[in-house]
């Protein structure tokens, strides 16, 4: 008899985009320090009081960033936001298995927003994701 397929218990999005974000603008670092998303990962779900209180308004503005960046990219393609959040975690490095993972649905659903996304923007393939970033009117400002 065949077990149920059990659910991966679902990751924390942010964590998992500053993750990417690491692995993307600090490679080097992250090769002289392998242990590097074993340290976040532990910072950020911390019970220490003091820890918690900071790792709380880091996320907090981590959040707002990203989803300023998601909001802009969503207005000017018109893009849902599962689309924008999806054409993110690629740029950032991330893979449509990963984003499955992390967002719990199939890698079929995610290609299907890949299509949707490909479609509205104009562009043929994941490789091309880092075209849509290219303007300076994406940047979250304050």
């Amino acid at each position: 008899m065949l077990s149920p397929r059990k659910k991966a218990p679902k990751t924390d999005p942010t964590l998992e985009a500053l993750l990417l974000r690491t692995d993307a603008t600090h490679e080097k670092y992250s090769e002289l320090y392998p242990g590097l998303h074993k340290r976040v990962r532990a910072i950020w779900t911390s019970d220490i009081p003091f820890v918690k209180e900071r790792m709380e308004r880091y996320k907090k503005a981590f959040a707002a960033q990203e989803s300023g960046r998601q909001q802009s990219l969503a207005r000017r393609f018109g893009l849902t936001a599962t689309e924008a959040h999806i054409a993110m975690y690629i740029y950032e490095g991330g893979s449509v298995t990963g984003y499955a993972v992390t967002a719990q649905c199939s890698p079929a659903t995610v290609r299907t927003h890949l299509k949707s996304l490909f479609r509205k923007t104009g562009i043929a393939r994941q490789s091309q994701i880092a075209t849509l970033f290219g303007s300076k009117s994406l940047e979250h400002r304050r």
